[in-house]
């Protein structure tokens, strides 16, 4: 649950283009610049799980943004 890997698509990148992953970093690398790429493959190494109550404060985090759209 790294914010800036949690990002909508429209129906058809997510969908029909089975993610558009070239749109897709293209639009990464626009908002959060050219590193973007590289930390979220040094993410990926790791072996984060977290707790229950991590899970819980960003679920409500994400309820809060969804009700901003």
């Amino acid at each position: 649950w790294y914010l800036p890997n949690v990002n909508a698509q429209c129906r058809i990148c997510n969908r029909d283009k089975k993610g558009n992953l070239r749109g897709y970093k293209r639009g990464l690398i626009q908002k959060y610049g050219p590193g973007i790429l590289d930390q979220l493959e040094e993410r990926k190494k790791r072996d984060i799980h977290p707790s229950e109550k991590d899970l819980e404060q960003l679920t409500e985090f994400f309820k809060v943004q969804l009700k901003r759209l």
